[in-house]
């Protein structure tokens, strides 16, 4: 009976040693390790997402600061002046009178030749 069992034992021994798809267990633990390789890899660019959404949130608290305060200075802007009433587009506004603002009201006219 030893004989038998030596060489049933010798012959299970060659198999699991040869064949890598005969040791279950090996393959389990192939298979987990890469489950756990892509599990890593998913929650790296999961940290790495938040981290771009914490620096896109500080981005846009940042450009609302800047929006509210282009707004209260254009409103300022527009309420400082010559006068409460702002000239209209055509006029310049210089020391208290208003000049034309294109320069062609100050050329002389040409008169035609005939």
């Amino acid at each position: 009976m030893n004989d038998e069992f030596s060489r049933v034992l010798s012959q299970q021994m060659e198999y699991y040693s040869s064949d890598p798809n005969a040791d279950r267990m090996n393959r389990l633990k192939g298979e987990m390790s890469q489950v756990r390789n892509v599990m890593i890899e998913n929650i790296d660019k999961v940290l790495e997402r938040g981290d771009r959404l914490e620096l896109l949130v500080d981005k846009t608290a940042n450009m609302q600061g800047n929006t509210f305060r282009f707004r209260k200075q254009t409103r300022r802007f527009r309420n400082t002046g010559c006068s409460n009433n702002p000239p209209p587009n055509n006029y310049l506004c210089c020391a208290g009178f208003r000049l034309p603002w294109d320069h062609t009201t100050f050329m002389p006219k040409m008169r035609s030749r005939a």
